[in-house]
């Protein structure tokens, strides 16, 4: 289920939040580092990407209690 709300999840972002995404994760070629990082290279505050990264959990995990996937 994880692996399909995962999916459909990055389909719907914007292009910062998938590289946010592909960072954290370690996904698609990245690999995964610190939120510290992520801010520095993406020119923003750590604090965003702990934010983004909330909420691109926090869509997976309803798409999966709402039993979409």
């Amino acid at each position: 289920k994880l692996d399909m709300a995962e999916a459909i999840v990055y389909e719907s972002l914007n292009a910062r939040d998938k590289a946010i995404y592909d960072m954290k994760v370690g996904r698609h070629g990245k690999s995964a580092i610190p939120n510290q990082q992520i801010a520095q290279r993406l020119g923003v505050t750590p604090a965003l990407i702990s934010q983004r990264s909330a909420q691109i959990a926090g869509q997976m995990q309803d798409l999966i209690h709402r039993g979409q996937v």
